[in-house]
């Protein structure tokens, strides 16, 4: 699988990280992705890592993005294909 490191912005290189098995999880956060959909990554993904580039590893809190809100107090995905979590294909 391949991860991005979240602490490295929009010039982050993809690597190898292990896969994590999934479980329940409500401390994951949906970021903004460098490359238009919102990213998620905290749950059932390698830590410190997101399965695409994200800007900034803090929530993304812009409303206009797909309704999102302040991710903060839990996941705002629910299954919203616009969203790239751990379940999609990170762009290479």
């Amino acid at each position: 699988m391949c991860g991005y490191p979240t602490n490295a912005g929009c010039v982050s290189t993809g690597t190898c990280v292990p896969t994590v098995t999934p479980s329940a999880c409500t401390t994951g956060v949906v970021a903004c992705g460098c490359f238009g959909p919102p990213v998620e990554y905290g749950c059932n993904f390698y830590p410190g890592y997101a399965p695409a580039s994200i800007v900034s590893p803090d929530p993304c809190t812009d409303a206009g993005a797909g309704g999102l809100a302040d991710a903060g107090g839990g996941l705002a995905d629910a299954g919203d294909s616009s969203i790239i979590d751990a379940s999609d294909s990170a762009p290479e």
